[in-house]
């Protein structure tokens, strides 16, 4: 993730430790007479296309302002090829209240004559708390599955199918060995983990 190509809208975030992959998260928090936010280059578009915006999110509060979308998230704006703001709104709303690392995810076309998007991840409005983002990613749905999850109490993966029909192969032995599942747009497949019972991590107790 390259926190290089954002730069500070107001506040004070800042980088962190703390990612699920390993890598580093970027710290917002929200006080009385200010907030936290950063703000993306500006990012080559094709209009009409369908795009995927996604995050990894932390929470230790997340309380709504005045309105319920004032509140840690991501604004997505698409602009023209002469870099003016293009009507609607493309964000992606986190969840209030505390949790640990989530994943978040939304997608939706690109208007007519788009040519950038810019996105905006902060607390918007008057809300307030403190939260974490990382793993952020913006770019064209392919439609692929995506491992959303992991249960080690019954050795299963959850694939998330998005929202296209996807078709997946079951690897290793079992049931599924070898066998095509098709994921409908927003359904969900339970595969059995079929890793050796030593390479599975350790169940937090």
């Amino acid at each position: 993730q390259g926190w290089k190509h954002w730069q500070v809208l107001q506040g004070r975030p800042r980088i962190d430790g703390r990612s699920p992959d390993g890598g580093r998260s970027m710290e917002f928090s929200s006080r009385t007479g200010g907030s936290d936010k950063i703000t993306s280059i500006f990012i080559p578009v094709r209009e009409a296309v369908r795009y995927r915006l996604a995050a990894f999110c932390k929470s230790e509060s997340n309380r709504p302002g005045s309105r319920r979308y004032e509140k840690l998230g991501l604004q997505g704006r698409f602009y023209t090829k002469d870099r003016k703001r293009l009507p609607g709104a493309f964000d992606l709303p986190l969840d209030e209240g505390a949790y640990d690392w989530l994943p978040f995810e939304t997608n939706f076309v690109s208007p007519p004559e788009a040519a950038f998007f810019r996105l905006r991840v902060g607390f918007i409005g008057n809300g307030t708390g403190k939260g974490w983002v990382s793993q952020i990613y913006f770019g064209p749905d392919a439609g692929t599955a995506m491992v959303v999850g992991r249960t080690f109490t019954a050795a299963e993966v959850l694939v998330n199918g998005g929202t296209t029909e996807t078709s997946i192969t079951a690897n290793g032995t079992g049931a599924h060995s070898g066998q095509p599942i098709t994921l409908t747009p927003g359904g969900v497949a339970v595969i059995p983990d079929v890793r050796g019972a030593s390479d599975r991590p350790n169940q937090q107790q």
